[in-house]
Parts: C-alpha cells; sequence; structure tokens
C-alpha cells in the first residue's frame, strides 16, 4: 500500500511532485494524458523542451479525467518555488475562460489534494484554482 503523505514523500522537484501526483491520480481511477518534456540539442546542448506545435508553448502539464464521473480538468505542475511563465498563465486564463478547470499545484497543495477525511482527491477540486 502506498502512503501519500508530504511527509514522507519528497517533493522538492517538480518532476517528483508530478510523478507522485500521477500515481494518487491513478489510484483514485483518473485517466491522465502528460505532456513529457523531450531531450533536444539547442546550439550545440542538451536541454529539455516539451515539444508543442503551433500555439502549445505554456499548455498546462497534465490534462486529467474520470472516465465514472465525467470531471476532467488540467493541471500545471510547479516546484514550490517554481513561477509560472507569461506563456502559461495566457494558458490558464484561455482554458478558464472557455469554461476549463485549471489549477496550479505546488508540492506544499498535497494535503489539499488528497483530502483524506474528505473522500480523496474527487472532493478537492474545487480548491486551489488560483494561483
Amino acid at each position: 500500500m502506498m502512503t501519500y503523505s508530504k511527509d514522507v514523500i519528497n517533493l522538492e522537484s517538480e518532476a517528483d511532485f508530478q510523478k507522485k501526483l500521477i500515481e494518487l491520480l491513478h489510484c483514485f481511477g483518473y485517466k491522465v494524458c502528460e505532456f513529457r518534456k523531450a531531450r533536444i540539442m539547442k546550439g550545440g546542448v542538451d536541454t529539455y523542451r516539451t515539444p508543442f506545435g503551433a500555439d502549445g508553448v505554456g499548455f498546462p502539464d497534465l490534462f486529467v479525467l474520470h472516465p465514472d464521473s465525467g470531471v476532467s480538468f488540467y493541471v500545471e505542475c510547479k516546484s514550490q518555488k517554481g513561477k509560472l511563465r507569461p506563456e502559461q498563465k495566457e494558458w490558464i486564463d484561455w482554458l478558464r475562460r472557455c469554461g476549463h478547470m485549471v489549477f496550479v499545484w505546488r508540492p506544499d497543495d498535497w494535503d489539499i489534494i488528497i483530502m483524506p477525511t474528505t473522500g480523496g482527491l474527487a472532493s478537492s477540486i474545487e480548491i486551489k484554482e488560483v494561483e
């Protein structure tokens, strides 16, 4: 059985946080589409970029849906001190104006995301929507 207390999980990096968040979402029956960074050479240097075309720069990290409840939302994962880039803020604004739920979640939000006393993640969707 997995333990999901932020006290026992190292959630310092965005990548670690995102990985644990996806595991948690799967435990609650959610399906997750993750937009992963790819390793590319730019100016002779290895770097990581999410390979989006057209207007996709800044699109949220995850699209999440629950096939039984019909709930769907987007998540931008950030490290504790990570800042939203202007393109990310733009996408979040556009998606919200179109009626989509979009969350910016950080490691310190872990207990709010889990909400163990209220039945789990499905009960916490209305919380932590605004950055």
